[in-house]
């Protein structure tokens, strides 16, 4: 493990950050190309599914049909593009390791059908995980919508208004946000892991991640809102400095930050120094 990060605990997101953007720099081109390639897939997906549903508005009197139909293919198609998110962080565990990536290795989960299936089994595990951390944010969101600003329960607001209750909504859905975030962190280190150690499974990731995670879960949820004032100042770039940096700076910066806390354990565990055990993850 790098010595250096070792006994650079103390100086927290800056370190890692600033460790990121030198490893980015270094590598520009190809973090810029890699995602270029990945938007022009998603963009590709969107384009075709919101040219059918134009279409469909204009043959069915049925809007729910329509509107069904591009939710189910959404869902579908970012399903089957799941080995590819996946292989971006394999993309990024490879720059870490040799400083420089390769275009090819955003397809790596497609470079066989084991490798193909593993990758399904393992982001879809993953993602089924976060979503029941972010439920009851996604509820309380969608009563904001559907009941509270429609007005079913006799509350019309328009998103602007300065209500009472509306106020309530928002103040508890940021906070849901947040506990989502916290819980959410515990499968930080998965999809890290599944590309360092492919021979274990998902269970066995699971309970290594949380076991990585320990005592850090709120360290990762600060690191990663530390790049919303970033983002936010991407929405005026029409996306394109999102392309060109936000989205990999953040991706690079996340792919370090769970190196060290996989080597981190590894040295822990090698050295024989071990300061917990996995029976106190077994809820």
């Amino acid at each position: 493990m790098d010595e250096q990060i070792i006994h650079c605990e103390i100086s927290g997101r800056r370190f890692f950050k600033g460790k990121a953007r030198k490893l980015l720099y270094n590598d520009w081109i190809c973090q810029i190309l890699a995602f270029l390639i990945v938007g022009a897939i998603v963009s590709g997906v969107n384009i075709f599914g919101t040219s059918v549903y134009s279409v469909l508005v204009v043959l069915t009197p049925h809007l729910e049909t329509a509107k069904l139909f591009l939710v189910v293919y959404l869902s579908l198609c970012y399903m089957l593009l799941l080995p590819i998110f996946l292989g971006l962080v394999y993309f990024e565990k490879e720059t870490l390791v040799n400083g420089k990536g390769k275009l090819t290795d955003i397809f790596h989960y497609f470079s066989s059908f084991d490798e193909t299936m593993r990758a399904y089994s393992i982001s879809l595990s993953t993602v089924s995980y976060v979503f029941l951390c972010f439920l009851p944010c996604i509820a309380l969101g969608l009563f904001n919508y559907f009941y509270y600003y429609e007005g079913i329960f006799g509350f019309i607001a328009n998103y602007g208004s300065v209500d009472l209750v509306g106020t309530a909504l928002r103040t508890l859905f940021i906070i849901l946000l947040y506990i989502g975030l916290v819980f959410a962190s515990r499968y930080f280190v998965v999809l890290y892991i599944c590309t360092v150690r492919p021979e274990l499974s998902f269970k066995e990731l699971k309970m290594l991640s949380k076991v990585c995670m320990f005592g850090e879960r709120v360290k990762i949820t600060t690191l990663t809102l530390s790049f919303l004032p970033l983002f936010v100042l991407s929405l005026f770039t029409m996306g394109f400095l999102f392309i060109v940096y936000s989205v990999p700076y953040m991706l690079i910066t996340h792919t370090l930050f769970s190196k060290y806390l996989f080597e981190k354990e590894m040295y822990v565990k090698n050295t024989g120094r071990v300061l917990y055990t996995p029976a106190n993850f077994e809820n």
